[in-house]
């Protein structure tokens, strides 16, 4: 078995996500497999998924929105478009405010953006998290959910805050949005340089490793950040190729090993609504692993999509 033919064997979703992103096929956006079971979840009563908007973790409408979003749910879906009122709503009560709480968590705000500019939804309350976003921008061209801490206010940037926004800029730029396209145009310049000062996952002051989960695949990512979320981001963007990712990409390449395809690898504790992948091979985990290949690697990607492989357990 090949293992592009292994992949397609997979959900819907993952069939979908392989023939668009890897074998340049013009396919339809259909709300099956994985997604239509997410979508029979939605609660019309309360526009929204199980718990409340935010938690719990991972079944909130919050959480979920962001999984339906990773296997591109069409835009246009009524149960998507419906959960992005809710969460503006429900979490962004004044500009930068979270209910009993002075100011709102950046990620999440950061999340909220890039769901809504998903949609393509206007409302000048858009507007507002951006002016939030760009305000809170550290010198050192990142940020930091931590920047407000009466404990321990932050004094550098989080890669996890970081990749958020660097996503959710991505998408708005990509959907056409204009408020202050220069201001956040230059913002991610400096954020993504922000990253690869880091080589994707190294501090920058003493060249360690930051934590060793930065260095493993993780599907759903949840809010947290990996060189697997930071080069898949990097090859949406399509950024040109530079020395400062290839440890990076050195540690893409060998998680395929002899098997010729990624195991799950470990996952976030917490709510699901259901397993996404039974066995420890990982497709979700492969797919992004090939599409960063493709574009940075091309010949490595091209050796692996032909390769055969065993039975996947």
């Amino acid at each position: 078995m090949k293992l592009v033919e292994w992949l397609s064997n997979g959900d819907p979703v993952i069939k979908k996500l392989v023939e668009r992103h890897l074998l340049d096929h013009d396919v339809l956006n259909k709300d099956e497999g994985y997604i239509h079971r997410y979508l029979v979840l939605f609660d019309w009563k309360r526009n929204r998924w199980s718990g409340s908007v935010y938690s719990p973790k991972w079944i909130s409408t919050h959480y979920t929105m962001m999984e339906l979003k990773y296997m591109e749910v069409p835009p246009d879906n009524p149960e998507y478009t419906s959960g992005v009122e809710t969460l503006i709503s429900g979490m962004w009560e004044k500009p930068g405010m979270y209910g009993k709480y002075p100011d709102q968590d950046l990620c999440v705000v950061a999340m909220i953006l890039g769901m809504a500019s998903y949609v393509r939804f206007r409302d000048e309350r858009l507007h507002d998290m951006v002016d939030y976003i760009l305000a809170h921008c550290f010198p050192d061209g990142g940020w930091n959910c931590n920047w407000n801490s009466v404990t321990h206010p932050a004094s550098k940037s989080s890669l996890h805050t970081t990749i958020s926004v660097l996503e959710a800029f991505r998408d708005y730029l990509k959907n056409g949005y204009e408020y202050r396209r220069e201001e956040v145009l230059t913002s991610i310049f400096s954020a993504e340089d922000f990253v690869l000062r880091k080589h994707l996952f190294r501090s920058e002051r003493t060249g360690e490793i930051i934590h060793k989960a930065m260095i493993e695949c993780h599907y759903p990512e949840r809010w947290h950040y990996d060189l697997f979320r930071g080069l898949e981001y990097f090859q949406s963007v399509q950024k040109p190729y530079e020395e400062r990712m290839n440890e990076a990409l050195d540690i893409v390449e060998a998680k395929f090993g002899r098997k010729g395809y990624l195991t799950k690898g470990p996952f976030y504790p917490g709510l699901v609504h259901f397993d996404l992948e039974t066995s420890r091979a990982g497709r979700f985990a492969t797919l992004k692993a090939l599409k960063i290949l493709k574009f940075y690697r091309r010949s490595v990607f091209d050796i692996l999509m032909d390769a055969e492989i065993g039975d996947p357990k």
